[in-house]
């Protein structure tokens, strides 16, 4: 529970509901139950998982290469800026990081 919680409050993973009553309303029937996130638990939430906190041991420069862009991948979505998908908005940046 406490790695769920914290995925949300980072905004990694935000908490919705659909209600397709709402619809027929002529609402939204998507509601978004997540809180504003919390910028500064991405890096404590991606460094408990192994995954993340391997790559901090065998390549630290890319490990906080890919920490700034997934905080700055978050905080543009939250922002309403028009991002690509992240894959493609992570894989962009890594690329041109990796060939200077």
């Amino acid at each position: 529970m406490d790695h769920g919680k914290a995925v949300c409050e980072a905004g990694i993973w935000p908490l919705y509901r659909y209600d397709p009553r709402l619809k027929a309303e002529g609402k939204n029937p998507f509601q978004l139950d997540a809180k504003e996130p919390d910028f500064a638990k991405i890096e404590p939430y991606m460094y408990s998982e192994v995954r993340f906190k391997s790559l901090v041991s065998s390549d630290p420069a890319r490990a906080a290469m890919l920490l700034g862009k997934e905080k700055a991948f978050r905080r543009a979505q939250v922002e309403g800026i028009q991002v690509p998908e992240r894959a493609d908005f992570l894989r962009a940046r890594s690329v041109s990081a990796v060939s200077k």
